[in-house]
């Protein structure tokens, strides 16, 4: 789905599992239905907020029938707790900052693919991070969008836009409860879904106590 609220709206309408209640606009699950989110929820739309509050809800009205696989959109977002600490942005400045060997190639630190004009705070951290390590370069400006449809088209600042990012990911948050009801993968009867692939090189693996690490 990736955020986009009208395409959802639109896979609502032709379902033939969900629906919404004609006056309350809630969603509701057919009788002995079951309905497989396949992860991916936000990034690349401008629904994040609305999309993921109604999947959740569903999830927990309709107990045992719904399911929510993750993506990886969905769970590299608890990065965002760490790395928007303002001890780590002081500690960790954008002129030394690490990067991902997918922006390395252009030669440039991450100070020099931000703007010029732009400090080294949180909402251009945020912005960096999204545009170059999460691949959704329109996501904080989408994020600001639907805040300002969601309060009546209030103008929404940047940090606005930031410290809805946080609350989402933190404890109570809606895309901190689809992380917390979601798995990486479901099986129903003999199907298996997932979000990335299973192919042979994968299939039948599984990590060892020498491969995992818990902390």
């Amino acid at each position: 789905m990736e955020g986009d609220y009208e395409y959802w709206n639109r896979y609502v309408n032709i379902s033939r599992v969900l629906s919404r209640d004609s006056e309350t606009r809630r969603l509701k699950l057919k009788e002995n239905a079951h309905f497989v989110f396949g992860g991916d929820a936000v990034d690349w739309g401008v629904g994040d907020l609305r999309f993921v509050s109604e999947l959740v809800k569903l999830y927990e009205e309709y107990p045992g029938r719904v399911h929510i696989v993750l993506g990886n959109r969905d769970i590299n977002k608890l990065r965002l707790l760490q790395e928007l600490r303002p001890r780590h942005i002081e500690t960790h400045p954008l002129k030394r900052l690490s990067q991902p060997y997918w922006t390395r190639r252009s030669g440039k630190t991450p100070y020099e693919q931000c703007s010029a004009d732009d400090p080294d705070n949180v909402s251009t951290r945020l912005r960096w991070i999204l545009q170059f390590t999460m691949g959704a370069p329109k996501a904080f400006e989408y994020r600001r969008e639907e805040l300002s449809l969601m309060n009546e088209e209030q103008k929404i600042s940047d940090m606005d836009v930031v410290n809805s990012f946080l609350k989402e990911i933190s404890r109570g948050g809606s895309l901190r409860k689809l992380l917390e009801f979601g798995k990486l993968g479901v099986i129903m009867g003999n199907t298996l879904f997932v979000h990335g692939g299973v192919h042979k090189v994968n299939y039948g693996w599984l990590p060892n106590s020498n491969d995992v690490r818990c902390t």
